[in-house]
């Protein structure tokens, strides 16, 4: 078994909230705070609503703020409803069943873990306006130049999608002139893939900062106005996919390291063998989560050209989008050789 994917006895915290793990309960590896809020909402039937993004930051300081997006990271990391319900016989003795799923057997294990630590690495941060912005609206910014305004939030991303990278398990065993490589070539599918993951509530709009939202309708800038069009649209390709949240984890890996380099890639096994691992826990985590529906795999593997096809155009044909990455490949090859070295 690779140990490169697994989280060590040393490593043994919550997978929801990464406090201090009592053990595997329904399923996961997790603390008695989240097993006891798991068990009380399924057992009470209870129904939560997020007044955000539907992608709230769970940890350990703030896992009691959303319990929406908690309830979600216990369904996506693989907590069974029906393991609450059999937690006990008539009689209140345990029940002795071993629980399937996730953890049946070695290599799904290695998937299983595989996905906790995805989820984990997944970057909850977004962008926030600077003082001087709060409290102006996107047509009180245009003295400001609302291009600017936009393109300096837009950057903040990129050191989001570096520190998320670098989480990833496997992308630190890679050559670190092909980590600059896989990240420069799909530093714009990622960037879309995050916006537009946290915009599908907001139907028509993209969400560029914690508080602001970017539409085609409330912008009076051509080069906005193309960027927000072609962004609600991939968020609406996106959307129909409904992804959870571990699927939507596997896919932002899949699309980093599945990647045709322009100058090639030094040690091209190392980085399929990474890439064939991610793909190998998402079909596990779909055949446990998603027995229902069998082809629930191949489905979302066969958009995710269609989604990457869409990110080649907005490159080619958005001025936004070029000028983005004229800005942002030569910041992030700056910090990728300053991580690399050593310097924080």
């Amino acid at each position: 078994m690779d140990k490169t994917f697994l989280v060590t006895s040393s490593q043994r915290v919550c997978a929801i909230c990464g406090d201090r793990s009592s053990g595997f309960h329904y399923g996961v590896q997790s603390c008695e705070g989240c097993k006891s809020f798991f068990k009380r909402t399924v057992q009470k039937q209870l129904q939560y609503a997020c007044v955000e993004s539907k992608s709230c930051q769970i940890d350990k300081n703030n896992r009691i703020r959303c319990q929406y997006c908690r309830f979600q990271k216990c369904l996506a990391l693989g907590m069974l409803k029906e393991a609450v319900r059999e937690d006990r016989a008539p009689g209140g003795r345990p029940r002795i069943k071993s629980l399937i799923g996730l953890k049946e057997n070695a290599e799904t294990f290695v998937s299983s873990e595989l996905i906790i630590q995805l989820i984990q690495a997944r970057p909850d941060a977004i962008p926030k306006r600077r003082p001087d912005y709060l409290e102006l609206g996107l047509n009180d910014m245009c003295p400001l130049n609302p291009v600017e305004a936009i393109m300096e939030l837009t950057l903040q991303e990129v050191e989001h999608v570096i520190n998320w990278a670098k989480r990833v398990p496997g992308f630190c065993d890679v050559d670190k002139e092909d980590q600059i490589s896989l990240l420069s070539e799909g530093l714009l599918e990622v960037l879309i893939l995050r916006i537009c993951q946290r915009s599908t509530p907001h139907q028509g709009a993209v969400m560029v900062a914690k508080d602001t939202l970017l539409s085609p309708d409330n912008v009076f800038n051509i080069v906005l106005e193309q960027w927000a069009g072609q962004l609600s649209c991939f968020a609406y390709k996106l959307q129909s996919l409904q992804l959870d949240m571990a699927e939507f984890a596997c896919v932002n890996a899949i699309m980093l390291f599945e990647q045709e380099t322009s100058g090639g890639l030094r040690n091209r096994d190392l980085v399929d063998f990474v890439l064939n691992r991610t793909l190998d826990a998402l079909r596990d985590y779909i055949k446990s989560s998603y027995p229902e529906k069998p082809s629930r795999f191949a489905h979302i593997l066969l958009k995710l050209p269609t989604l990457r096809d869409m990110a080649t155009r907005m490159a080619e044909e958005c001025l936004f989008a070029q000028s983005l990455l004229h800005l942002a490949i030569p910041q992030l090859t700056s910090r990728m050789i300053e991580l690399n070295h050593g310097r924080p």
